[in-house]
């Protein structure tokens, strides 16, 4: 039975009749003059429907994935009580259906649920914008494929709002590519030019080369009211950014180094009183700083002069050195436009979206694109990133909370549902030397975002960080972001009898990760098929990163996996060509990411491109008679003839092809 949707009279509802793949049939909900009166709501009625998923706020800032059956209901942890994204599907998840709520004129569309009935409203605009506009409040459409529908969706968002831009039509910014370290888990707001060179001392002596870094919050000069005074920084660094930033460079090899700062500049805003003020208009509103959740005074830039403002900062930043910022606390426009006295009211979508399109310009100008969005889970930042494709996927690595580990990894894999069309998501830094470093390694290494850690100064395991990272220093990233199975977005895995199972592809390969997600749960036993990696029919050797354990297999075989708490697993699945498969650099966790093309030459050899040496795995029955790099150098080889597992030691230090001949 196909799902049934209506919505009553507070709204207007048109069918789309343009045709579009993946999508079986579309609506445009456009708001009438009654939705804007205060508390007024538009109930949504469904039918055919079985279960949910949903993406709702979580403190402003972020959101985060809820399952259930029925009509949606928000969570006790939702706050406020909305959300961005909802999937249903019928019993037999054979249809979808998406609503995905938007922003017209000032306002911004949210859907509401108390599990009885749902409702959509709108709220942040101001009394002389209550009006009906020609511009839709909610798109809703259906599918038989639940990504395919959410990347068909917001392919058609995108073309009719024309605020943002899809992932792939943007440019991916340098320090993605990079391993990096960012100062905040090691020092918090105590850091200081001393420990920032401290710090990346003890990775030189570790051996671990980070490519990037950010020096994140705690440099800036502000006062006690947490209100940004200047453009410069704090005692903790006397000398300013520029001498630190030079070191950092050219001593210990730092290509690109980053700053954090608040979207407000910092988390108390702008200093209404300070010398900031007298070159910007800056509103004094009331609000919450999110670092401590105290209320209190926010300076805020009027819209109008927000783009001179971080025009001037960005240039002042990068003529010290600085390559590429992390600007937070993005999403608390909402709250800051809401308060304050009416006479100097701000408008909230169009305050949000001149920011956007400030820290945007100027971070392509100062910066080359190199900008990290956080705590920006909304859809006013998400829908008005026309440039930029780095964006932070869930709340913070938190390392003193216990469960909050396994639930990093199915906010991130969910939410990815949702922003993996629009940006490149970061599923956050980490701590290598924590108890928890392999398991959080396992995501980075198959998240397709930026990977970097935030360790303290030689509290680090390198095993794990080179198992991420090449030996000049890049991320050893797929192209893509991961996603969960299709087939499991509805199921919680944080309760019941499921893994996390999340997927991406390097090539011809398929890569899945598999994540125990229940806090002091029992070990779980949970089996996939190569059909839900999307993987042609056919035999694959599955190499297991973790259990360093080769199979041979059928796409048709069932892969059976046992995991206990805080264990995870990498399986590579690599196609068999003529009685050969390439597993890639088995010392790495992402092993088939280091191979950029392979295949039989006309000389009857089997040719391998890789990105970096090390150890490179090869199922094959029969072991070749020679193995040879690009210069004809003889290379070591060691055959295992019970499973089939060639391993070739090629040298570390630059890409390297390798030879094997039979």
């Amino acid at each position: 039975m196909p799902i049934r949707f209506s919505i009553n009279s507070k709204v207007k509802t048109q069918e789309l009749k343009e045709k579009r793949a993946d999508i079986t049939k579309a609506y445009w909900i456009y708001p009438k003059a009654g939705i804007y009166a205060k508390n007024a709501k538009a109930t949504i009625t469904l039918g055919g429907h079985k279960k949910y998923m949903a993406l709702e706020r979580r403190w402003w800032f972020w959101v985060a994935p809820v399952f259930g059956e029925g009509i949606y209901q928000a969570t006790e942890k939702a706050t406020p009580k909305e959300n961005h994204v909802l999937l249903y599907t019928d019993a037999k998840q054979q249809e979808h259906l998406v609503m995905l709520p938007l922003f017209v004129g000032d306002w911004r569309g949210f859907i509401h649920g108390d599990g009885k009935a749902m409702h959509l409203s709108v709220h942040g605009g101001l009394s002389k914008s209550a009006k009906p506009t020609k511009d839709p409040i909610m798109l809703v459409c259906k599918g038989k494929d639940p990504i395919a529908l959410m990347r068909a969706s917001m392919k058609l968002l995108s073309e009719t709002l024309k605020t943002f831009r899809l992932r792939e039509e943007k440019r991916l910014p340098a320090f993605v590519d990079y391993f990096g370290w960012c100062t905040w888990n090691a020092y918090y707001q105590e850091v200081s030019e001393r420990k920032v060179l401290s710090g990346l001392a003890a990775f030189k002596k570790s051996g671990v080369k980070p490519r990037f870094m950010i020096l994140d919050d705690g440099w800036q000069d502000i006062n006690t009211k947490g209100h940004m005074n200047s453009f410069g920084t704090n005692k903790r660094f006397p000398k300013g950014l520029a001498p630190m930033i030079d070191q950092a460079k050219h001593k210990f090899g730092i290509e690109i180094f980053g700053v954090w700062h608040a979207l407000q500049g910092y988390w108390g805003g702008v200093n209404p009183r300070g010398p900031l003020a007298k070159h910007y208009e800056v509103f004094a509103r009331l609000g919450l700083k999110p670092c401590n959740m105290e209320k209190q005074e926010i300076g805020l830039v009027s819209k109008d002069d927000v783009a001179r403002f971080y025009n001037d900062f960005h240039e002042t930043l990068h003529h010290a050195g600085v390559d590429m910022v992390k600007i937070d606390s993005q999403s608390g426009m909402q709250e800051l436009c809401a308060n304050g006295p009416v006479k100097s009211q701000v408008p909230y979508v169009s305050t949000m979206k001149a920011y956007q399109q400030a820290i945007q310009a100027s971070t392509q100008t100062h910066f080359e694109g190199n900008l990290l969005h956080c705590m920006c889970g909304s859809q006013d930042v998400a829908y008005n990133m026309s440039a930029s494709t780095a964006w932070r996927n869930s709340d913070d690595f938190y390392p003193n909370q216990k469960p909050s580990h396994a639930n990093h990894m199915v906010i991130n894999a969910f939410n990815a549902l949702w922003s993996h069309t629009f940006c490149c998501p970061d599923w956050d830094m980490f701590m290598s030397g924590h108890y928890t470093g392999a398991y959080h390694a396992a995501a980075r290494a198959i998240s397709g975002g930026p990977i970097y850690i935030s360790d303290k100064p030689g509290d680090h395991d390198a095993k794990i960080i080179k198992r991420l990272c090449l030996s000049d220093g890049r991320a050893l990233r797929s192209d893509n972001p991961a996603l969960p199975l299709a087939s499991r977005i509805y199921d919680d895995p944080k309760n019941g009898e499921h893994l996390l199972f999340v997927r991406n592809n390097n090539g011809s390969a398929g890569v899945l990760a598999a994540f125990h997600c229940q806090f002091e749960g029992p070990a779980i036993n949970d089996s996939f098929t190569l059909k839900d990696l999307g993987l042609e029919r056919g035999e694959y050797a599955l190499w297991y990163a973790r259990a360093n354990k080769l199979e041979r297999i059928h796409s048709r075989d069932k892969i059976v996996l046992t995991l206990n708490e805080l264990e995870a697993e990498i399986i590579h699945a690599c196609p068999l060509n003529e009685g050969v498969a390439i597993l890639g650099l088995l010392d790495k966790d992402n092993s088939t990411a280091a191979v950029t093309a392979h295949g039989w030459d006309r000389d009857s050899s089997y040719r391998v491109a890789l990105k970096d040496g090390g150890t490179l795995g090869v199922y094959c029955l029969r072991q070749p008679r020679s193995a040879v790099d690009a210069d004809g150098n003889q290379l070591k080889m060691k055959h295992d003839v019970a499973t089939g597992l060639l391993k070739v030691t090629v040298k570390v230090g630059t890409a390297r092809d390798v030879y094997l001949y039979w």
